[in-house]
């Protein structure tokens, strides 16, 4: 059932919050802009963010989308803040990314990190002048079909599942069920099993208006040599 205190029946429909899927997302937005060649993975993200300040001012400087979405910048990851509910979330995230700690050494070691996939979120916008979601709605959501699949920033009108942890030994709902806006590039795709599994097909496959197979194919290729990995 979709939530023991709403329970309805799970079907192909049902929306979840498919979590770090979100990335790979991102990622597709990301190929979209290098293959029109808006975009550079390995040039410094300040090139498109002038004003990019980290708590490392080496990475600050010299930190790339690659890097970014390899894992290897090194600051904290998991620096979840609320910066809002309006279409400035991202850009007061990466405000307050200044905060994060460097938890281990720039293009070093990899380090998971939602806080990185943010900021490459913030990179999207700025470079489509649109907020993030309304570009993955434009750029892969519509074109695919997914009509239903949203982002968790609020609660969708149509039936959806909720996450629960236990209490004392009892399943309870997970509450709220929302995300902040500024983990959406992250982890804030919500979409069901159906419209997942066409996003899947598409990455196998491409589709014309969205990303061309070759396109598809080097995004399954390492991001750094195997000494990197």
């Amino acid at each position: 059932v979709t939530d023991v205190e709403r329970p309805r029946e799970i079907d192909a429909d049902t929306l979840f919050q498919a979590g770090s899927v979100t990335k790979t997302l991102t990622a597709t937005l990301l190929v979209q802009l290098v293959d029109e060649g808006r975009l550079d993975l390995d040039a410094p993200v300040r090139r498109y963010l002038p004003a990019l300040t980290l708590a490392d001012r080496r990475v600050s400087a010299e930190v790339t989308c690659r890097q970014l979405l390899a894992h290897l910048a090194g600051f904290e990851g998991d620096h979840f803040r609320d910066t809002g509910g309006g279409h400035d979330a991202l850009a007061r995230y990466v405000d307050v990314l200044r905060e994060a700690p460097q938890l281990v050494p720039f293009d070093a070691w990899h380090s998971y990190s939602n806080a990185g996939y943010s900021l490459l979120g913030h990179v999207v916008e700025v470079l489509r002048d649109r907020p993030f979601e309304e570009v993955a709605r434009r750029h892969v959501l519509e074109p695919l079909g997914l009509g239903a699949s949203r982002f968790a920033d609020r609660e969708p009108p149509g039936p959806f599942a909720s996450g629960h942890v236990l209490q004392a030994g009892v399943a309870r709902p997970v509450r709220p069920w929302t995300h902040f806006r500024s983990t959406a590039p992250a982890g804030g795709l919500v979409s069901s099993a159906r419209e997942l599994l066409r996003y899947a097909r598409f990455h196998l496959r491409g589709a014309p208006g969205v990303l061309a197979a070759p396109s598809l194919e080097r995004m399954r290729l390492p991001l750094y040599a195997p000494e990197k990995s």
